[in-house]
């Protein structure tokens, strides 16, 4: 069947509207990819960092805590104390329940996020900060029964077992640490794979733009 000229132009230019509005389509999408993944960053990533960062403020604040309770004990010993150190015991153990909710927040929400996440490599690192989160909390649990064994050793005056036991909480504080520095570092890694996947969608969306230009010039 012969179609005439006039009909040809216009399914010509019917294509040729087609292919550019799909096109442009295409592009919008990615646009929107990256825009997704951007609000993503600031939404999962960055907080993930605060929160770590919030982490290892507070162990700090527990080092203070728990020389403090030794120094008051000691210096109460010579009646130069300016503390007592079973409030400074109390502040500890509050101290560390804040501690623990903020770990426990950690492993809950890369729970979420390894679930709802954006790929599967931003989905695997998810998980791998959430096993991070039970390890710290493993350590942390370590790390509290020791302290709390050494602060009754220090109640009752027992300074000998004390002093022989100097060398245990650091060893359980730095395995806690590891914990807290390897989060940090898979946040970052994850970081990394969001931008890459945002500069990919970018791309995508300008070669899709340009191909539609050429369309348009070349039919």
């Amino acid at each position: 069947m012969n179609i005439a000229i006039g009909k040809k132009i216009l399914l010509g230019f019917g294509v040729v509207i087609a292919l550019t509005l799909g096109l442009g389509w295409y592009g919008l999408t990615k646009l929107e990819e990256v825009e997704g993944i951007t609000s993503r960053i600031t939404e999962r990533d960055f907080s993930h960092v605060q929160l770590l960062h919030n982490i290892a403020l507070i162990q700090k604040d527990l080092r203070v805590l728990r020389e403090e309770a030794t120094k008051e004990y000691l210096l109460g010993r010579t009646g130069l104390a300016h503390e007592d150190p079973a409030t400074l015991q109390g502040q500890w153990r509050r101290t560390h329940a804040q501690l623990q909710t903020l770990l426990a927040e950690l492993e809950s929400v890369s729970s979420e996020y390894q679930r709802t996440a954006t790929s599967p490599q931003r989905g695997a690192q998810w998980g791998r900060i959430e096993q991070v989160a039970r390890g710290a909390q493993k350590a942390l649990n370590g790390l509290a029964d020791e302290i709390e064994l050494q602060f009754g050793l220090l109640n009752r005056g027992e300074l000998s077992q004390l002093v022989a036991r100097r060398g245990e909480v650091a060893q359980l504080r730095q395995v806690f640490d590891e914990q807290i520095e390897s989060g940090v570092a898979l946040v970052q890694e994850a970081l990394e794979i969001a931008k890459a996947e945002a500069v990919a969608s970018e791309e995508d969306a300008r070669a899709s733009t340009q191909v539609a230009l050429v369309l348009v010039l070349v039919l």
